[in-house]
């Protein structure tokens, strides 16, 4: 099993350094085009949330990121330290002219699993996608 980890600060510029992180890890892997694109999207999704939602767009907080890679699937797990979800998002698709509730979709849309989780002061988004035979 491969496992990688990188530390960010809750600050929106630090998202390329994690989409560059998150692109070799998946060319590494073997995963397609538009799986790498899919997966990154999604993981860029929940970063976004946790600087926007977690931690109230306030810089300067941690935000970790854990990639393990078995023979079957990737996970990429999330971990902030900031404010718990609310209520994880019904899976119904947002309206049209909405302004929130997109990222949700699409991670569940374009992953295999999307699970949530508030571990003591510790919230962990676990995205998951089954790598082909």
């Amino acid at each position: 099993m491969k496992t990688a980890i990188l530390r960010i600060d809750s600050d929106a510029r630090q998202v390329d350094a994690v989409i560059s992180v998150l692109e070799e890890h998946c060319r590494a892997s073997g995963l397609t085009e538009q799986e790498t694109y899919q997966l990154t999207c999604a993981v860029v999704e929940g970063v976004n949330n946790v600087i926007e939602h977690a931690y109230n767009r306030q810089p300067g907080c941690p935000v970790e990121l854990r990639w393990t890679q078995a023979s079957n699937r990737i996970n990429v797990e999330i971990r902030d330290w900031g404010d718990a979800l609310a209520g994880e998002p019904d899976g119904a698709p947002p309206a049209s002219d909405a302004e929130q509730g997109r990222g949700w979709f699409i991670m569940r849309q374009w992953l295999d699993a999307v699970d949530y989780q508030r571990d003591g002061d510790c919230n962990r988004l676990r995205l998951t996608r089954h790598l082909k035979p």
